[in-house]
């Protein structure tokens, strides 16, 4: 009996090492909005971390938030704890381009690697902006099919985030 389990174990063991060799050893994923407000006010929202408690979908009270770095620009950051529980983390610009793009690395606890939040920020007629809101990161061997998860996961945060963010600009323009 012990012996035909350790022969499953190690059969679903090797299964899954051969799942992982396969599966992209990366994620990626977006989502898009028009807005109805200037490209300058839109990108104002998303380049200073201290306005994103207006528009993010994981705003949360109970988290203490410190700013770092200039307020906006390459080396702005934005660090959340929990009182040393998990889920401390931190946002930080490593990318800018004035009304165009902004690059983001997001670092959730010391034991995770980085992701990345991508903003293309697209000017349209009658003073419209389009903004793409792409997710990325890299995983790791064992992390690998949780990769076939993430948009699913985190699609509607991005796409929350949007409306969001759409309402408080239009505001910003009336």
């Amino acid at each position: 009996m012990a012996k035909k389990l350790v022969i499953i174990f190690s059969a679903i063991v090797l299964l899954n090492l051969i799942v992982c060799a396969f599966l992209p050893n990366t994620f990626s994923f977006q989502r898009s909005i028009e807005i109805k407000a200037n490209k300058e006010t839109v990108f104002g929202q998303v380049a200073s971390f201290r306005n994103w408690r207006n528009w993010s979908p994981w705003s949360d009270s109970t988290l203490q938030i410190t700013f770092a770095g200039p307020e906006t620009h390459v080396g702005a950051e934005m660090l959340w704890s929990n009182d040393g529980k998990e889920n401390d983390g931190s946002n930080k610009i490593v990318e800018f381009k004035p009304y165009n793009y902004l690059k983001i690395e997001t670092q959730i606890s010391k034991n995770t690697q980085a992701l990345f939040m991508e903003f293309y920020f697209e000017e349209m007629p009658a003073n419209t902006c389009k903004v793409v809101w792409k997710q990325s990161g890299n995983l790791t061997f064992f992390e690998r099919p949780f990769g076939l998860f993430m948009e699913k996961i985190m699609g509607s945060d991005l796409e929350l985030g949007l409306q969001k963010l759409k309402i408080n600009s239009e505001a910003l323009v009336k």
